[in-house]
């Protein structure tokens, strides 16, 4: 019944996107028709035809490249123990550095490696901070967890947009000097993204908002050293209070320290969830022991859920780029397919983590015997908690950007041979006929291909737009079955 209301809303529209491709079939024939009489036109496009596929290829390539230079960890051979400085030479000890160069090229074809890990964790730990500061911007209104305020209300607009917009820089900055090789442009880059968050700084300062600022810096800086020192202290403030961060640190720094010594050795992945479980099993601790509420939800905030959601970004991120190798090899209808699949794994993917946060948050209430973050509430009202859903669809992200290459993957889809023998035929010197039924024939092959993709997304982000509560709807109904399976405070079936 719903799809038939679907239809006919769409009926009236149909009419419109026919027309268009008919224009574009008919506009793409009547060139190629003409092009057939004249020897130059037939020669550029000879050319062209040879080289159609190259786009896609040479993009294809240049984002694996990048996610490469991303990727590629520092070595112990390119980064020697500094000669001189006690503090240099322990930092040295601390940071997560490949055996080799061989090892470290051989991480290239691992989606699943460490340093995929890596950058998920530091994604996670920033970006539900960033998503907030971006909520708290537009809005004003004071942003948190639970009642605890990551973001005061009451500062000025120009305050927001300019924090934000340094911190925004910096991480675009950031992004784009790991796309490019050593050299002036990487170097102007890292100069640019330094500046900003150094502007960030005073602005937070002043201001007295430091948190994204906090998040901001690991993720420029990252390793497990930035992070452990980062989780230290909402850890020490929840359980123990400001006299333990001492003992926090020097934790923190033998806990870093062991994942770099796992890393050298060649046991990272298996170093970095360790170091994952850890993060989790501390911030268990601190939310069942922990009584201060301030601390202790900035504790859940930097802590359990950056520790959970690495997790599954991780998946998510190496499936997507497993997914890119393949579509690399096979080429074809590969790529388009594995477009699809992309988006079957993140929805499950999604689904999973969206889980694990609602068992994990139940179980810490169930343990308290309190309503310490109100599941049900999220749950009623996903919409107040905007940043809470924008953080666990973090996974979505590798996803979209495959999508685009999907897409444009379809020229492939064609052989080069199919192309040239189709132009080959295009002289209406030799045939009238053949010229019209080669020019129709490229026209329809053309027209088709850029249809597909275009009328595929936009008939899904129509059913999308329309009908996305169904959606919605759907991954909610799981939840609160989870939570009521639990049951609990909040949940009306505690006793």
């Amino acid at each position: 019944m719903a799809f038939d209301k679907f239809i006919d809303w769409l009926a009236p529209w149909m009419g419109l996107p026919v027309a268009l491709m008919a224009a574009v079939w008919f506009l793409a024939y009547s060139s190629l028709k003409e092009a057939g009489g004249h020897d130059g036109d037939r020669a550029r496009m000879m050319t062209l035809a040879t080289r159609l596929h190259r786009p896609y290829k040479a993009t294809l390539e240049a984002v694996l490249r990048w996610l490469e230079r991303i990727l590629m960890p520092d070595t112990v051979t390119n980064t020697p123990m500094p000669d001189k400085g006690w503090f240099d030479r322990l930092i040295w000890r601390m940071e997560p550095l490949a055996q080799d160069e061989a090892a470290a090229l051989a991480l290239r074809d691992k989606p699943w490696s460490w340093p995929v890990l890596n950058f998920a964790l530091r994604v996670a730990l920033a970006y539900p901070i960033v998503i907030s500061g971006h909520q708290w911007m537009l809005s004003g209104s004071a942003t948190g967890l639970g009642g605890f305020e990551l973001f005061p209300e009451g500062v000025g607009w120009l305050w927001r947009v300019a924090l934000i917009g340094l911190i925004d820089i910096g991480f675009l900055a950031g992004i784009l000097a790991s796309a490019f090789p050593d050299g002036a442009w990487k170097s102007r880059l890292k100069g640019l993204q330094v500046g900003a968050l150094v502007l960030a700084l005073a602005f937070s300062v002043v201001s007295a908002v430091a948190l994204i600022l906090a998040g901001a810096l690991v993720f420029a800086v990252g390793g497990p050293l930035a992070l452990a020192l980062l989780l230290a202290g909402p850890l020490v403030l929840a359980v123990a209070g400001p006299l333990a961060f001492a003992g926090a640190l020097a934790v923190a720094g033998a806990v870093a320290g062991a994942v770099a010594l796992g890393v050298r050795k060649g046991h990272g992945t298996v170093s970095y969830l360790l170091y994952l479980s850890w993060i989790f099993g501390v911030g268990l601790v601190a939310a069942y022991f922990g009584r201060d509420t301030g601390p202790l939800m900035w504790s859940i905030a930097l802590v359990l859920l950056p520790s959970i959601n690495a997790l599954f970004d991780w998946l998510s991120y190496g499936f997507t780029i497993w997914l890119l190798q393949m579509g690399r090899r096979k080429r074809g209808v590969w790529p388009f397919l594995a477009g699809i699949a992309d988006i079957a794994m993140a929805a499950l993917i999604f689904a999973a983590l969206a889980t694990a946060l609602v068992v994990t948050f139940q179980q810490i209430n169930i343990w308290r015997g309190e309503v310490l973050i109100d599941v049900r509430e999220i749950l009623d009202d996903p919409g107040a908690h905007l940043w809470v859903v924008a953080m666990v669809a973090s996974t979505l992200l590798p996803t979209m950007v495959h999508l685009g290459l999907a897409a444009f993957s379809v020229i492939t889809w064609v052989p080069v041979g199919v192309w040239q023998g189709l132009v080959a035929r295009l002289n209406s010197d030799r045939s009238a006929v053949l010229t019209h039924l080669s020019a129709a024939s490229l026209a329809t092959i053309l027209t088709g291909l850029y249809a597909l993709p275009v009328v595929g997304f936009g008939a899904v982000a129509v059913l999308l737009w329309r009908h996305s509560a169904w959606v919605l709807d759907g991954y909610l109904w799981w939840l609160r079955e989870v939570l009521m399976w639990m049951g609990g405070p909040g949940t009306g079936l505690w006793s």
